[in-house]
């Protein structure tokens, strides 16, 4: 399968490592990671630990990775990757994961809850969720906020098969 993602998609993605599994289990999902491709050529912006950044999806080849199927106008293409261009340099949401690990258990802490809030940081599936709705899309997925949106529930609601990028390449 020779798939070519389009500007606008999102993607999830599954990827190795101790804190990456940590993520999975505290969100349970089979995904640990998501991220918005801005360009023809591979190009994505995603909130990484070091605060959101560029990346081309060739960082993920061979991960297990799905990919959103929605149909965008190009003007919402626009609209989401003009937002993503804006969240660059974001700090990475630390205390976000820490509210949505507690909340797939059933707890909730207000205090937590009002710190993340509180706090200029994101996730890497806030910060799709926020482009999306920048776009006139929902993408939180039936949460109240982008914030409370999971790399599980935009997988949820992607219908695409299942692909590995070890068959994209940038287009040249």
């Amino acid at each position: 399968m020779n798939l070519q993602p389009t500007p606008g998609t999102y993607a999830c993605v599954r990827t190795g490592g101790f804190y990456n599994w940590l993520i999975r289990i505290g969100t349970r999902s089979k995904y640990n990671h998501a991220f918005l491709v801005v360009d023809t050529n591979g190009g994505i912006i995603e909130a990484d630990p070091g605060g959101a950044r560029r990346n081309n999806i060739t960082e993920y080849s061979g991960d297990p990775i799905i990919y959103s199927n929605d149909i965008l106008t190009p003007q919402q293409v626009a609209q989401a990757v003009a937002k993503a261009e804006t969240l660059i340099g974001t700090p990475y949401g630390w205390t976000d994961i820490a509210r949505l690990s507690l909340r797939s258990l059933g707890i909730q802490w207000n205090w937590l809850t009002q710190a993340a809030d509180n706090e200029r940081a994101m996730i890497c599936s806030q910060l799709v969720a926020i482009c999306g709705n920048a776009a006139g899309l929902d993408w939180n997925c039936g949460r109240t906020t982008p914030a409370a949106v999971t790399p599980a529930d935009l997988a949820n609601r992607i219908t695409a098969t299942p692909a590995t990028p070890t068959t994209l390449r940038p287009a040249t």
